[in-house]
């Protein structure tokens, strides 16, 4: 690897920057031991047609659950010169992966109304009643890569989903001495 694509380049990090969430494919391999107990109380068997798909669809529990991870190196790849960081978005969620790709200078306020919390999520939420800071501490929650870029590279598309880097604030780092991501689902 050359060492102007290693990730993150924290130097080059500033106020202004933005982070762009790549879609997750489902819930991966983060959280099942929650979602067992959901399913569980539920009395909802893998073998059960998925409450959170289309009731015209077939699709069971155990098939919805089980959507093979997407695999993002291509998308990271094209994208590489232009990112200054990336977190893979896993146990910790937004909340805790986020704030280890940051300089201790920044801190990012992340938008989750930018973007719809897919069907899956909505569900387990709901009948888990799983609170808002326990889903994106536990989950990906639609977002399995968080990518930081400079404004200018980003196309009009890409700015419905993109939110800015600001200034960290001591009060924003949480006890391991990293800085909080702001945000709920």
């Amino acid at each position: 690897m050359r060492p102007g694509n290693r990730l993150p380049r924290l130097d080059a990090m500033q106020h202004g920057d933005v982070l762009l969430g790549l879609a997750s494919s489902g819930v991966h391999s983060n959280g099942f031991s929650l979602v067992r107990r959901i399913l569980a109380r539920e009395n909802l068997a893998y073998s059960a047609p998925a409450p959170w798909v289309s009731s015209t669809s077939a699709t069971t529990v155990g098939e919805s659950l089980l959507t093979p991870t997407r695999i993002y190196v291509r998308s990271v790849l094209k994208a590489l010169p232009h990112l200054k960081g990336l977190a893979h978005i896993t146990g910790g969620g937004l909340t805790e992966n986020v704030p280890r790709t940051l300089p201790p200078h920044l801190a990012a306020e992340i938008d989750v109304q930018a973007w719809d919390l897919p069907a899956v999520f909505k569900w387990l939420k709901k009948a888990g009643n799983v609170q808002a800071a326990e889903m994106a501490r536990t989950f990906n929650t639609a977002s399995a890569w968080s990518a930081s870029s400079p404004p200018p590279t980003l196309t009009k598309s890409h700015r419905r989903y993109a939110t800015r880097a600001r200034p960290s604030t001591r009060s924003e780092s949480s006890s391991d001495g990293h800085k909080a991501a702001k945000g709920a689902c």
